[in-house]
């Protein structure tokens, strides 16, 4: 058996404000509530596309929920889609969230989407 070190920090403790975001890709298996928390300041200022899996039970064994991580950054003012095979689906709102699979991949943004442009 071995052991890795790593470090554990808030993005924006470690964040260089000089440097713009563009995008983010969270994958940390239930603790994206916890991943956006701390970048709320990077989120504010630089508004990047955000790519997530959103996988209710993961979230739930972490104390949170799909619920609440779509309505934390609905309230960012963010705009979410469901990535799906097709078209972008539109979340508006949490209880569009029973029309998702258990786990899926999400976009975050804050820029316009049509589906035509994807």
């Amino acid at each position: 058996s071995s052991q890795v070190d790593v470090m554990r920090a808030r993005f924006d403790d470690i964040w260089n404000p000089s440097d713009r975001v563009a995008l983010v890709k969270i994958d940390v298996e239930g603790a994206e509530m916890a991943a956006i928390a701390g970048m709320s300041e990077c989120l504010k200022r630089d508004a990047p596309h955000v790519i997530l899996e959103v996988t209710d039970g993961y979230l739930r064994a972490m104390g949170s929920s799909a619920d609440a991580l779509v309505a934390h950054l609905l309230g960012f003012g963010y705009s979410v889609y469901r990535i799906s095979h097709g078209p972008l689906v539109p979340i508006r709102h949490a209880d569009d969230l029973k029309r998702c699979p258990p786990q899926f991949n999400a976009l975050f943004t804050k820029a316009h989407v049509t589906n035509e442009a994807v």
